[in-house]
């Protein structure tokens, strides 16, 4: 059950993006906040993301919507979700350090879904695939492979961090 309040009129309404209760009318769509903060996000991000199951997400239900942004962004479009030019000049001069690394730890967690299904490739259609390692010999490999992922989220993301010596931005154990 959500926190948020409800304008009056659209109590009882659904989100037309997940089902769930609406809170108002946003980028000219009723939708619910999270779905809202969503389409702004998703707007406001440089790289869009490509979905990995051929677009077919949204037929497999909103849990799965959810996790992919490229169909959950194709359905805000698809209902009419757009943004203002308002909306849109502001968006392009609020980008700061908070929006950029939230695009490169997106990026990151992709490239640690693919290393972890290219070790558990059964548990790729699961709903919540968690990780729960067999060993600490495939936990350790599995953190190894992630290492370049987290250099290329933390250079893309952090200033201060791109300009280190090679020799700083690695710890050795």
């Amino acid at each position: 059950m959500s926190s948020y309040i409800i304008s009056p009129a659209f109590k009882g309404l659904p989100c037309q993006v997940c089902g769930q209760q609406a809170h108002g009318k946003r980028f000219e769509v009723v939708c619910c906040l999270p779905c809202a903060a969503f389409f702004r996000r998703y707007n406001a991000m440089k790289v869009k993301r490509k979905c990995q199951r051929e677009n077919k997400c949204e037929s497999l239900g909103f849990e799965v919507l959810k996790k992919c942004k490229a169909c959950r962004f194709r359905k805000c479009c698809n209902i009419g979700m757009k943004m203002s030019k308002e909306e849109k000049v502001l968006e392009d001069k609020g980008e700061g350090f908070l929006d950029k690394f939230m695009e490169a730890y997106e990026e990151y967690f992709i490239s640690q879904q693919k290393l972890f299904f290219k070790i558990y490739p059964e548990r790729c259609n699961h709903q919540s695939p968690f990780f729960i390692p067999e060993n600490q010999e495939i936990l350790n490999c599995f953190e190894i492979n992630c290492k370049p992922a987290m250099l290329t989220m933390l250079n893309s993301s952090i200033k201060e961090f791109k300009g280190l010596e090679t020799q700083e931005k690695v710890l050795k154990d």
